[in-house]
């Protein structure tokens, strides 16, 4: 009873709670949800719904709740949403919206993290150009690795996640083999550029909005 009065729950935790939940559900009534990788990929949203708690406490770092929401809501976007409950087959482009997505919100953990790095307690405005490209560096490198851990998959068991074959199983042949992971690269590339952008506007005009997005030492 000690130990449940020192625990401090949030409204991140609610949200991170709901979804946790899910692929649990997910996991263990796993008929109820189409295709062949129902287990390992709640398995994965389990994972990656904890993993920033264990991130904060092996880093001694504090991730906003906003920051902290936008992840564990594309969390359940990508996987719980767009697999199981086949948002990927039956609305149009939403691969390409996570991909977009993706580029905003990598791009702004790019300015937290960076932020966290140098230590610094007032972002400067003459420092904006700085942070832009810090951020928008890590949104394009993470597109990079998405598309290689992609090719990684569909090389080891199979699996069609660059959309290099029909449904039917027919490979595809020139431009029509990297049409999706090229479309991918540019949304998330787009999404990344345009918060390099606006990120760069609020430090340099000095708005206080991007601060509710720093990460913080707990050390």
């Amino acid at each position: 009873m000690r130990i449940l009065k020192n625990l401090k729950f949030e409204r991140r935790d609610l949200l991170a709670g709901i979804i946790f939940i899910l692929y649990i559900h997910s996991l263990f009534f796993r008929d109820k949800f189409p295709g062949y990788y129902t287990v390992p990929l709640s398995i994965a949203g389990l994972a990656l719904i904890a993993l920033p708690y264990v991130v904060e406490r092996f880093f001694r770092i504090r991730i906003p709740t906003p920051l902290f929401a936008l992840y564990v809501l594309f969390v359940l976007g990508g996987i719980y949403i767009g697999d199981f409950l086949g948002f990927y087959v039956y609305v149009e482009h939403w691969d390409k919206f996570l991909h977009l997505a993706s580029g905003v919100i990598i791009t702004l953990f790019g300015f937290a993290v960076f932020k966290l790095l140098k230590n610094d307690k007032v972002v400067r405005r003459a420092e904006a150009g700085l942070y832009a490209f810090a951020a928008l560096c890590v949104g394009l490198a993470s597109a990079a690795v998405w598309e290689i851990f992609e090719f990684l998959l569909d090389f080891s068991i199979g699996s069609n996640s660059q959309r290099h074959s029909t449904p039917a199983g027919e490979p595809l042949c020139g431009q029509a083999a990297l049409m999706d992971t090229m479309l991918d690269i540019i949304g998330a590339a787009i999404g990344s550029l345009v918060m390099a952008l606006v990120g760069y506007v609020a430090i340099k005009r000095g708005k206080n909005w991007l601060s509710s997005f720093w990460i913080t030492s707990t050390k």
